[in-house]
């Protein structure tokens, strides 16, 4: 029985020891392509399709005439009360090529970028704006900027202050990729001290 037993376990090893060697040899090895990761960059020129205007009843006394309303063609201003010919856009029409410095209007008129609204960092290291992949870890593809240092200003942009004269415009972006650029400006109605959103729907100008 032992010699049985013995010869059993002798032919199992010769079995299973060739189909191991297979496995092993016979298998590829795949090693992982890192994966490149890019934020749209909304220096470009966009071209307006469609403003989104949005009253906001903060003081509660009765909504005004017009609550919320969205123009696909026509004039309408981005700042409701003022005559500025910046804030007055045309859905089809309107075009702001940005740059690291300005904003252009229409190919014609310039404005001073005079910032960037960044996001606020987190304490927790997974939850770093300027963390693409999550990983907690300052990667050195994350170095957006270029300075050799992975913070804050690695993020992707929030929000741009555009100089318009004696004051300033502070746009959020709620939407930023290849295609599409969303910028939100709000402002008050002095007559009340309501307040209204106005979004800014842009399309990328591919040449």
């Amino acid at each position: 029985m032992k010699n049985k037993k013995l010869n059993f376990k002798t032919k199992l090893k010769g079995i299973i020891i060739p189909i191991l060697l297979i496995l092993f040899t016979g298998c590829e090895k795949y090693e992982l392509e890192p994966v490149e990761y890019s934020i749209p960059s909304f220096y470009d020129t966009w071209k307006l399709v469609e403003t989104e205007h949005k009253y906001l009843d903060v003081n509660e006394i009765g909504e005004d005439s017009d609550t919320s309303w969205i123009i696909y063609n026509g004039e309408t201003y981005i700042a409701l009360e003022t005559d500025l010919s910046f804030d007055l856009v045309i859905p089809g029409t309107t075009e702001w090529k940005i740059t690291n410095t300005n904003v252009i209007v229409d190919y014609q008129d310039s404005y001073e970028l005079n910032g960037y609204v960044y996001p606020s960092p987190s304490m927790n290291p997974y939850d770093q704006c300027w963390d693409i992949n999550g990983n907690g870890v300052e990667d050195s593809f994350e170095d957006i900027n270029g300075d050799g240092i992975v913070d804050i200003f690695d993020c992707g942009v929030e929000g741009l202050i555009i100089g318009v004269y004696n004051t300033v415009r502070v746009f959020n972006i709620t939407k930023l990729d290849e295609n599409e650029l969303y910028l939100e400006f709000e402002g008050q109605y002095f007559e009340d001290f309501d307040y209204y959103t106005t979004t800014l729907k842009f399309e990328r100008v591919y040449n």
